[in-house]
């Protein structure tokens, strides 16, 4: 007799994507994006910190899309600075998604396996040429072309080498790379771009894989 049972409200949220524990989590009113994504069990290591999506009920907001506006949280921003703003209240209902980062590069021509390759944050161009088990004797590494994001009209022509020795120690011939990157190892010289252009009109599948 007396006694006063209280039985707090609570907001369901989904965690999808890549964390550790994707699913329909309980959580207590006034709880925050990090609150869901930790009970989640946190971000997996492929996860896109820098491109989390959170959608919530519109409420007259525009842009809203069926009832819904979803917005790009800076998961990084968070972690790295606390950036409060960046850390929204969550409702019952909402959904977070959170990507995996993409991390492909595309090497062809004159390499002992081309392929598509996964690559690390900070990788450079002699990384990715070694992952495609190096340069085959025919390769002309005075003109290796890297597209950027698979842009024909975002073209760099690097030399790496002569005479198929590769330079060392030089970081202005081994430029940086970023996913979605087309890397080009001719067989001669001087490009041959009628052969250029058909190895990248063959590579239709790669634009839908980095599309996916």
């Amino acid at each position: 007799k007396g006694d006063v049972i209280y039985i707090p409200r609570a907001i369901r949220v989904q965690v999808l994507g890549s964390v550790r524990a994707p699913g329909v989590y309980v959580l207590s009113v006034g709880s925050r994006l990090m609150d869901a994504i930790a009970k989640a069990g946190g971000l997996s290591e492929d996860a896109d910190a820098s491109g989390v999506l959170l959608t919530q009920k519109a409420d007259g907001e525009k842009g809203a899309v069926g009832g819904t506006v979803t917005r790009l949280i800076q998961v990084d921003r968070i972690l790295e600075q606390g950036q409060s703003e960046e850390n929204r209240g969550l409702a019952d209902g909402d959904m977070i998604f959170v990507p995996r980062v993409k991390r492909e590069v595309v090497v062809v021509g004159e390499v002992a396996k081309p392929g598509v390759y996964r690559i690390d944050k900070g990788s450079r161009l002699m990384d990715a040429i070694a992952l495609a088990g190096g340069p085959t004797p025919r390769a002309a590494l005075e003109a290796v072309c890297i597209f950027e994001q698979s842009r024909i009209s975002s073209t760099r022509e690097v030399q790496i080498g002569m005479n198929n020795l590769l330079f060392q120690g030089n970081a202005v011939d081994n430029p940086p790379i970023k996913a979605g990157d087309i890397i080009y190892v001719p067989e001669t010289k001087r490009l041959d771009w009628s052969k250029v252009l058909s190895f990248l009109s063959g590579l239709k599948l790669v634009k839908d894989l980095f599309m996916r």
